[in-house]
């Protein structure tokens, strides 16, 4: 079962429904939430393991700074690995088309987060960084991260979703995962008297697990249609570091793309800036601003289905990070 299932049906119970006939949304649904039953804990285990990979670090960093030694963000480690929560809002709108067996598409209607899908659009998500220095002004980095959006909607117009037609009056509930993974070679061109500056390439991997649950009737009958799509796509990019003391350093790095592959099209901007202060040798802590943004066509979402949508991530995040 996935997870977007399970959170569909942990929200399941009756006094999370809404009676068929009701004519205004349930606000009361639309409340930032973590998570209920099993998902729920899944995420706050998943925090708590954040929380507690953040104090180990921090004490690992306390008994290798050797008492005399100073920080010094000049000097480029030969490992960092970083730990991010990432306060984002989310906008966009999703279309999931139905394919025939001719190829021939039938469009679905635009559906937006915030509205039809009623998806949470202000929430937090853990991200993980890691970044090697291979020598020679090369390194290597990459980062994952998921995110997960659920809600509940009364529609109040008939809408299309991968062939499947739902009319006004149908109670949605709506649950979206998106997992994003990125892996990156560095190349520093420029690294002298604290700035460094370079090209990156590499590729990210997307999925998303999208799944609508509609309960209509009397009594009430509940249909769940469950997409999954996902695809990598390549990546260019550049990166600036600054460094004008040993105790604090700021970092800009952006990468992106664009183009058709197996008839995918679309095209997708990776950005963030953050400032960072060394309290210890090894260890810093700090934090930024952070924007994924999304643009894709012709995503294969099997079952004969295709998505077409737009995608934005953006907010700002705390980071502690562990230098080696």
């Amino acid at each position: 079962m996935t997870s977007t299932a399970r959170r569909l049906r942990d929200r399941g119970g009756p006094e999370a429904r809404v009676p068929p006939g009701r004519t205004s949304s349930p606000a009361e649904d639309t409340s930032l939430r973590m998570g209920t039953g099993k998902e729920g804990a899944m995420r706050r285990t998943w925090l708590r393991g954040c929380v507690a990979a953040g104090c180990v670090a921090a004490c690992a960093g306390w008994a290798r700074a050797e008492g005399g030694d100073t920080p010094d963000a000049l000097k480029t480690p030969t490992f960092a690995g970083e730990l991010r929560w990432w306060f984002f809002a989310l906008d966009g709108d999703l279309r999931v088309n139905d394919v025939d067996q001719t190829g021939t598409a039938v469009k679905g209607t635009i559906l937006e987060f915030g509205r039809e899908y009623d998806l949470d659009t202000q929430s937090g998500a853990p991200e993980l960084l890691a970044r090697l220095n291979l020598g020679v002004g090369f390194a290597f980095s990459g980062s994952y991260m998921e995110m997960g959006s659920d809600g509940n909607r009364l529609l109040r117009r008939d809408v299309t979703y991968a062939g499947e037609t739902y009319n006004a009056g149908d109670y949605l509930s709506s649950a979206l995962d998106l997992r994003y993974s990125r892996a990156m070679v560095e190349w520093h061109v420029v690294d002298l008297l604290g700035v460094a500056a370079g090209i990156a390439a590499g590729g990210a991997y997307i999925r998303f697990d999208a799944e609508i649950e509609r309960t209509t009737g009397s009594p009430p009958v509940t249909t769940t249609t469950h997409e999954i799509g996902h695809a990598p796509f390549p990546l260019l990019g550049g990166i600036v570091r600054v460094a004008p003391v040993k105790w604090f350093y700021a970092r800009a790095e952006v990468a992106g793309g664009g183009g058709t592959w197996d008839d995918l099209e679309g095209y997708w901007l990776d950005a963030a800036a953050g400032a960072y202060l060394l309290p210890l040798r090894n260890i810093a802590i700090g934090g930024g601003v952070r924007v994924l943004h999304l643009d894709i066509q012709n995503l294969d979402m099997g079952k004969n289905a295709e998505a077409e949508g737009r995608f934005t991530l953006y907010g700002v995040y705390v980071a502690v990070e562990v230098r080696l």
